[in-house]
């Protein structure tokens, strides 16, 4: 049981440092936007569709249009065999067509009715009857924002879309490289903001702005954190350090990234405590103000000590560096700030007789000492203690005498106790060496005496 309560425990810290490594897993990145536009390819297409069904007096077609479509006069074929008059009929948004060419577009409703008739009865238009029209191809395509789109999205014919964007939420970020921010609207407003606004097919001139790609390990930039364990980027050199906000951003995959945003200090002194080595170990950077400054983070009392070293006391003053814990410091719980505190006595003004109260700030008379005592011992006598002192210290001897004198006396007694068994076992076994009868000694094993003849 206590096996399975240690692997629960030890699987319990995995998993959260997993978490942690995770969360804090970010990388520094910078994303570099491209797009995807619905675009017209200048070539035509030929499409065919039939009647439909025989509805009342009318057969009816509604024909779709992707992009600028085109129907001419000749394009309607109703086969009337046997019946002397074919008869058709064109709507454009419920508006009736009088003339041909018929131009229509995606969005629009054009319906064509057909229908055989002699004047007195009418028939259904027959099934090889259809009606042919000419169409733009259009299709998706993606390239870098800013330049037209030239690369074509396969399987995308009709701008149908059919491919996932990383759709990350960056409207812009800043380019340490170029010292300019950089948004989305420097290259057009999408025409549509998410993937949910997406329809089916796009019209020509459609397009979307997205991550097209994130730029990752940049040269001279680091990660670093204040006390607050919020990032920032860190660039330039030693002495002159560029210190940048960042804002946090998860990308559809779950990646995590750390984006520029903008200048939070320019010139600053330090990024990270290597950035203050050669100032002392007293030294760290301070990311309240990015300065190489005589502090550290600490866990407790210890820490400071063994960076700084115990507080001194001098004049009545005690200069010394005590861990703040409400200061916290990223992972640690306080930090190492320097106090002076003034006081009645220092530690060394205390004599024999007494002992520093940090608390009070002065020396105190130890407990059971009297004011004769402290007397005699300031005219250099040896000090006496009082008798309640001295019959305490009484009690103590005698108690201990009993304690050794006990201890001593059970030694004594368990030892004796134990010779006397081994001396009664040795006797016994001796017996066992001779005849009942006659006390005749017998051989080894033997079960009869040879001297008496008696059985044992």
């Amino acid at each position: 049981m206590k096996k399975y309560i240690l692997f629960l425990i030890v699987g319990m810290f995995l998993i959260n440092l997993g978490v942690i490594v995770f969360a804090e897993n970010c990388e520094l990145a910078t994303p570099r936007y491209g797009v995807v536009q619905c675009v017209n390819t200048n070539q035509r297409e030929t499409q065919t569709t039939t009647f439909g069904s025989f509805d009342g007096e009318w057969s009816i077609t509604n024909i779709p249009c992707l992009s600028n479509c085109e129907v001419s006069a000749s394009g309607i074929n109703i086969d009337c065999t046997g019946v002397p008059w074919d008869v058709s009929e064109i709507w454009l948004n419920e508006q009736k067509q009088n003339s041909f060419p018929i131009l229509w577009n995606r969005g629009d409703e054009l319906v064509v009715k057909g229908k055989c008739t002699n004047l007195i009865t009418n028939s259904a238009v027959p099934s090889n009857s259809q009606i042919t029209y000419q169409q733009d191809q259009i299709m998706l395509q993606e390239g870098w924002a800013g330049s037209l789109p030239d690369t074509p999205v396969t399987g995308s014919e009709g701008c149908v879309l059919n491919k996932n964007y990383d759709t990350t939420n960056i409207n812009s970020y800043f380019d340490p490289t170029t010292s300019q921010t950089k948004s989305k609207q420097d290259y057009s407003l999408s025409t549509y903001s998410s993937l949910s606004q997406f329809p089916n097919n796009w019209k020509i001139g459609d397009h979307f702005i997205f991550v097209k790609e994130w730029q990752t390990g940049i040269a001279d930039i680091s990660l670093t954190y204040d006390k607050n364990n919020n990032s920032y980027w860190c660039g330039g050199q030693y002495g002159s350090r560029t210190i940048y906000n960042v804002e946090q951003v998860t990308s559809p995959s779950g990646q995590c990234y750390d984006i520029p945003q903008s200048v939070s200090i320019s010139n600053a002194e330090c990024c990270f405590p290597s950035d203050c080595v050669s100032k002392g170990a007293e030294y760290t950077c301070n990311p309240d103000n990015w300065k190489c400054e005589q502090t550290k983070p600490c866990n407790s009392q210890l820490d400071c000590d063994q960076t700084f070293g115990e507080g001194v006391c001098q004049n009545d003053k005690i200069n010394q560096w005590v861990c703040d814990l409400t200061k916290k410091w990223g992972d640690y719980a306080g930090t190492c700030v320097h106090s002076e505190k003034q006081v009645t006595e220092c530690p060394s003004n205390c004599n024999s007789n007494q002992y520093y109260n940090e608390e009070q700030g002065k020396c105190l008379t130890r407990a059971g000492l009297t004011e004769k005592n402290i007397n005699s011992s300031a005219n250099g006598s040896s000090p006496s203690y009082t008798t309640s002192q001295s019959s305490t210290g009484t009690v103590i001897l005698i108690i201990f005498l009993i304690i050794v004198g006990g201890s001593i006396g059970f030694f004594v007694y368990v030892k004796r106790k134990k010779k006397g068994h081994h001396k009664e076992e040795k006797e016994i076994k001796h017996l066992g060496k001779h005849c009942t009868k006659c006390g005749h000694p017998l051989k080894a094993g033997s079960k009869f005496c040879t001297k008496c003849g008696k059985k044992l």
